[in-house]
C-alpha cells in the first residue's frame, strides 16, 4: 500500500427515486475521523467556515468539521 494512500475508495452511482436524479460520482473516498497530513488543511478549513472565503479556526474540530 502507498505511504500517501488515505483509504479504500469506489466509484458509484446514487439514484434518488423520488426526484428521479442519478448521481455519478468518480470516486467516493472513505476518510478517518483525524484528517490525514497529506489533506489541504487551508481547504479544510475553508470547508468549516461558516463565512465563505474564511478560513475557521485551526482546531481538531473544525478539521474534523471541514
Amino acid at each position: 500500500m502507498c505511504s500517501y494512500c488515505i483509504g479504500p475508495f469506489i466509484e458509484a452511482t446514487f439514484f434518488h427515486k423520488p426526484t428521479k436524479t442519478l448521481l455519478v460520482t468518480d470516486a467516493v473516498l472513505q476518510l478517518p475521523a483525524e484528517p490525514p497530513a497529506i489533506i489541504d488543511t487551508e481547504a479544510v478549513l475553508e470547508t468549516a467556515s461558516d463565512v465563505k472565503g474564511q478560513l475557521a479556526d485551526d482546531t481538531p474540530e473544525n478539521r474534523r468539521i471541514g
